[in-house]
């Protein structure tokens, strides 16, 4: 997620001005997906206790810890709901950049598939449905949608 929050930067500023900063993550989920990202830096900096109730733990005999294999909860749906989030909004990113890397080069499938892919997303309820449907408006040409 760092990285393409990196990527974004790197559309609004010289990269001579990100030498030694951390990428900004708020910067790419936006609405009411940027809400996931107070959580998001709880779990992956593992700063508070209620983290470790997602770990699956184990006990055999005496041994007691984590397991080492992933284990399917109701948590880790909602960790591959963010993955398939962030998967998405990179997808988005990269359509409307590669025209720009290589100007004979037309997008207009990509346009349509991640359309598709948005809103089978916006249909099994993977995030933010306002913010996956501005995603899928803006994938099929629709600025506008005020």
């Amino acid at each position: 997620m760092e990285s393409l929050a990196r990527l974004h930067e790197l559309d609004s500023a010289p990269w001579q001005k990100l030498i030694g900063k951390v990428p900004n993550i708020k910067n790419i989920l936006k609405g009411k997906s940027g809400c996931m990202y107070d959580d998001l830096s709880e779990v992956a900096h593992f700063s508070t206790p209620r983290v470790a109730e997602l770990l699956h733990v184990i006990e055999e005999g005496e041994l007691l810890g984590p397991s080492l294999l992933p284990q399917h909860s109701q948590e880790s749906g909602a960790c591959f709901d963010t993955n398939c989030l962030v998967a998405i909004y990179f997808i988005s990113w990269l359509v409307e950049k590669l025209p720009r890397w290589y100007p004979n080069y037309g997008n207009t499938e990509d346009k349509l598939t991640l359309g598709n892919t948005t809103l089978l997303a916006v249909n099994l309820g993977v995030g933010s449905a306002t913010d996956l449907l501005f995603l899928y408006y803006k994938s099929v040409g629709i600025e506008d949608i005020s």
